[in-house]
């Protein structure tokens, strides 16, 4: 399942959540309900760092997200063109939180099964994955 936004807004991020997730549930049975909340949380943050951070007076900002799902898992890839930011080198100790932030990024590596960052033909690319069953 692929989902790609033009110019993405904070009022897109809900919508897009619940894509991903409604994926979930058709392709898992019975998937565990807070593990699929945990889900959701991780990918609020992420999406609304993305959004509030990495396009920073642009106008021609794009959001994909694409997921799948293998043993139980739910794969969520989430690749845009913002200002290049590997938040798994972001220092997220619980001490370092102050006014500018950190702790979204903090509970979502948390919550995670897996992330991992990579640049790919100059976007970011974030690869998250969560076991929901």
């Amino acid at each position: 399942m692929r989902i790609k936004i033009d110019n993405p807004a904070l009022r897109a991020i809900p919508g897009i959540i619940d894509r991903i997730c409604d994926f979930a549930q058709e392709t898992i049975s019975h998937p565990d309900t807070d593990k699929l909340g945990e889900c959701k949380m991780i990918l609020d943050e992420l999406l609304t760092n993305i959004i509030s951070y990495g396009f920073t007076g642009r106008t021609d900002g794009w959001v994909q997200a694409e997921a799948s799902v293998k043993d139980g898992a739910l794969y969520v890839t989430l690749t845009d063109n913002g200002i290049l930011f590997d938040p798994l080198a972001w220092d997220s100790r619980p001490e370092d939180f102050d006014e500018e932030g950190g702790l979204g990024i903090h509970l979502a590596r948390q919550m995670s099964d897996d992330m991992t960052y990579k640049v790919d033909q100059g976007y970011n690319q974030l690869r998250i994955v969560k076991v929901i069953c």
